[in-house]
């Protein structure tokens, strides 16, 4: 399918809902072979947050910080992966035992601070964050073992504090 026309897509609202549109302006498509369903869907198909993202305080998944020290969060999502503009993820001062292997996703990621949780173990996927700078695992008591990505994330200039 081509791009929209920018007069149709004047005619869909905010909400995705569509007003006074005409079939035939669509690029490539008769009107019996396009419903108003599938239009909405094509053009307004932004991916939403997850409640378990809301839940944390995440407003966009656009955004670029996320600060939730001293929270008492004792469980971060699989759909953390989504942010993947995040550069700064602050999580310590919580009471988190692990990490989900989505947070390797979050290739933007510059800063990720851990330290004071109770993590037991850290995700091998946090080697695909190759832009990180900074990443604090102090005061975590129970982190007997260290994937060896975090190694190369310290030999590629990844300030690891443990």
């Amino acid at each position: 399918m081509g791009d929209l026309p920018i007069e149709l897509f004047k005619q869909i609202s905010g909400n995705g809902q569509l007003c006074n549109v005409n079939i035939q302006q669509i690029p490539g498509y008769t009107a019996n072979q396009v419903d108003v369903y599938t239009l909405t869907k094509v053009v307004y198909n932004k991916p939403q947050i997850p409640q378990e993202l809301r839940d944390l305080g995440v407003t966009s998944l656009d955004q670029t910080e996320l600060n939730l020290n001293y929270k008492g969060v004792s469980y971060i999502p699989e759909s953390i992966g989504m942010l993947t503009n995040l550069k700064k993820l602050d999580l310590r001062h919580n009471n988190l035992t692990s990490l989900p292997a989505s947070i390797g996703n979050l290739r933007n990621l510059q800063k990720l601070w851990l330290e004071a949780n109770s993590l037991t173990s850290i995700p091998d996927s946090i080697g695909n964050l190759t832009n990180l700078r900074e990443l604090d695992l102090r005061w975590n008591a129970n982190l007997n073992y260290i994937p060896q990505s975090v190694l190369r994330l310290r030999n590629n200039g990844t300030k690891v504090d443990v």
